[in-house]
């Protein structure tokens, strides 16, 4: 995509409230930055008059110049706000674009007949991994919080009653290495022993979303468990990788792995956009690593 398209789509997304009005970007922020200067100008313009003393006609005269360009302040300073918001999102649309590409490539890798098994498995991995530095980029620009993404795959736990287990396969480059140590000790996470996951799989649920971890009293978590040490994150969104159309004898067998996202902030995400947009990943992931899971049974 060209830098012209990229602009393109910034300018309809951040200034679709001026469409009425034809006028440049440049314009519009102008006015924008002016409505504060003016609002400032109101006030002292109104203290100069009440400084300068009048009769009650011009004092009433300047509160209500006062009054205007206050309004005007908080309504420029809220069109700016919705406008930024619609753009940050609007910036997000660069990052989908190159989960999809990814995707794409790595279906087609993974379903290619002259594939090594150690390299199908290592580029796996590899391509998981820039799928998650995406999502980090995209989630921490729309949250303004730092965040960070795992994808798991599942496993019949043969040793413990055939019971669904996980194990991460990938994270983002910033908290690889701070959970290398966790990912080398818990190879596998059992999903009755998770609350996010247990509740995905019994209630059917399409995602898990807990903006306060730390405040839920019947919130457990396998890692918390074997690290108490370590920083519990209070943000989590939970969304599993699953076809539902799909007809199987046992409906576990349709979950091919859950994407996981944390953050330190408390209610980080929104589930007005950003739970969609990691759904998107999710259920594109499903193809690819539904294939793979064809040629490495998970048990």
């Amino acid at each position: 995509m060209s830098k012209s398209s990229h602009h393109e789509i910034h300018e309809l997304h951040s200034r679709s409230v001026h469409k009425l009005i034809r006028m440049p970007r440049s314009t519009w922020d102008w006015i924008e930055k002016s409505y504060i200067l003016l609002a400032l100008g109101g006030i002292v313009f109104t203290a100069i008059a009440f400084w300068l003393g009048g009769s009650a006609k011009e004092i009433l005269l300047s509160i209500a110049v006062l009054l205007f360009f206050l309004l005007a302040s908080f309504l420029s300073v809220a069109l700016s706000y919705v406008n930024g918001e619609k753009a940050r999102y609007a910036e997000v649309l660069e990052h989908l674009h190159r989960c999809c590409h990814t995707i794409r490539d790595l279906h087609l890798f993974i379903v290619s007949e002259r594939t090594d098994a150690d390299d199908l498995k290592r580029r796996v991995q590899h391509d998981l991994c820039k799928i998650t530095d995406c999502l980090v980029m995209a989630l921490s620009l729309v949250s303004g919080t730092r965040v960070q993404v795992s994808i798991s795959f599942t496993r019949i736990e043969v040793n413990h009653n055939d019971e669904i287990g996980v194990y991460v396969v990938a994270r983002d480059s910033a908290s690889r290495t701070d959970a290398k140590h966790r990912d080398a000790v818990t190879d596998v996470h059992l999903t009755k022993d998770n609350t996010a996951l247990r509740s995905i799989l019994e209630r059917d649920m399409s995602y898990y979303y807990n903006g306060q971890v730390h405040k839920s009293m019947d919130f457990v978590s396998t890692t918390f468990e074997k690290f108490p040490n370590d920083p519990k994150y209070k943000s989590l969104l939970v969304l599993p990788i699953r076809c539902l159309s799909e007809r199987s004898t046992a409906s576990r067998e349709r979950y091919c792995g859950f994407i996981q996202i944390e953050s330190q902030a408390q209610k980080a995400l929104t589930t007005r956009y950003d739970v969609d947009f990691c759904a998107t990943i999710a259920d594109s992931l499903y193809m690819p690593l539904s294939a793979f899971a064809r040629k490495f049974p998970r048990r």
